[in-house]
């Protein structure tokens, strides 16, 4: 997930997923950070298992493949989400309270800040609602 929030708030960040390939099974947020010359890339991570791993990583997946559109508002009242696998990328724009992409970004959020605190109890803790909403997005596939 890559969340670009207003200029207000804090800069942009990302959650990344690495696992297989010859990958250590860890979850990573990267964030720009301003100073006084520009801005640079900072990261933190947190090592897991790989069926941690693999269940946000299909969560991610499976949200991306069963979006329709993108979500094209813009303004300087929210924050921009960017969800997206090695093809696909979808968007929204400060999902509304309730749906399915305002579930997927309050769970990402908190991987986020799991991430951030190295916090992998908190990160595992996450999994039910990460199992849940997999199989809502997987609901959502045609029948044919």
């Amino acid at each position: 997930m890559l969340k670009f929030p207003t200029p207000m708030k804090d800069f942009p960040s990302a959650l990344y997923i690495y696992y297989g390939y010859g990958e250590t099974e860890r979850l990573q947020v990267k964030w720009c950070v301003g100073y006084n010359r520009g801005v640079k890339l900072d990261s933190v991570e947190v090592k897991t298992d790989k069926a941690t791993a693999v269940k946000f990583s299909d969560l991610i997946e499976h949200a991306v493949k069963t979006c329709m559109f993108n979500d094209d508002r813009m303004g300087f009242d929210g924050t921009k989400y960017f969800f997206g696998n090695r093809i696909r990328v979808a968007t929204t724009w400060s999902p509304d309270n309730g749906s399915n992409c305002k579930r997927l970004t309050d769970v990402l959020e908190k991987a986020m800040t799991a991430v951030k605190n190295q916090n992998e109890d908190e990160l595992k803790s996450l999994l039910p609602e990460v199992e849940s909403l997999t199989k809502v997005f997987k609901g959502l596939y045609p029948k044919d």
